[in-house]
């Protein structure tokens, strides 16, 4: 399963499920940014399903530059981790 998420200039960020294959839609997903070196950075957002496409999508202003730590998860189902280095545009998970 892979998913690529995306963080839209406007603060967006999205995560197209059009490339997970037989893994069930889940009705939402968890996106959670570790800093690194300073824990007053990290951040939580929910991802939500975007009406009539494969993408989800949430709202999060800029994390500024810095490593990253990322999970995206469907609570209770299955996980994706992997590393992020802001700024980005886009980074697809699972591969």
């Amino acid at each position: 399963m892979t998913v690529a998420l995306t963080h839209e200039p406007d603060g967006r960020w999205l995560a197209d499920w059009s490339a997970t294959g037989e893994v069930p839609r889940p009705e939402r997903l968890r996106l959670s940014l570790t800093h690194v070196s300073d824990a007053r950075r990290d951040r939580t957002i929910e991802l939500t399903p975007s009406r009539g496409t494969p993408l989800y999508e949430g709202r999060l202003e800029d994390l500024g530059e810095g490593r990253w730590l990322i999970e995206l998860d469907a609570p209770g189902q299955w996980r994706l981790r992997g590393r992020l280095e802001t700024p980005f545009t886009q980074l697809v998970l699972g591969e």
